[in-house]
């Protein structure tokens, strides 16, 4: 039986990973098993498949065409992992910052594979979003 599909999406550093991973904290204390997807973690699984390693913030940054491949290849990688529990959350964006403008994060094709029941958009104070880019070395965002 396929499970509910939920993305979960905002701007990056608007703390999506963090309010997620304190969802799944409290949802397994209530016995209730989440199955939570990062898009960016299987693009860059898929990525590294192909012998191409790349870091999370390279990937807005790659030619639209090999990022696409890698969304569609993702959706379809996501679609088999759908099965794995009651409740499939994904951690995405909706728009990317690229070198060429604005791009979607969930295009047509992939939304297709994914049949999102619920969108949720969070949303953080600007000086939030800012004190967490600056204080995450981990990554390289603008």
């Amino acid at each position: 039986m396929r499970s509910s599909v939920i993305i979960v999406t905002g701007i990056p550093g608007v703390g999506k990973t963090t309010v997620l991973n304190e969802l799944v904290k409290k949802a397994g204390k209530k016995g209730v098993k989440l199955n939570v997807i990062n898009y960016a973690s299987v693009m860059l699984k898929v990525a590294k498949e192909k012998g191409k390693h790349v870091g999370r913030d390279d990937l807005r940054r790659m030619r639209i065409d090999l990022r696409q491949a890698l969304q569609m290849e993702a959706a379809e990688k996501i679609e088999k992992m759908i099965f794995e529990a009651p409740e499939t959350i994904i951690d995405t964006h909706m728009i990317i910052r690229t070198n060429n403008g604005y791009w979607s994060g969930l295009p047509l094709n992939v939304l297709k594979k994914l049949h999102p029941s619920l969108f949720i958009l969070l949303e953080a104070e600007p000086s939030e979003i800012i004190d967490r880019r600056l204080g995450d070395e981990a990554r390289k965002r603008d």
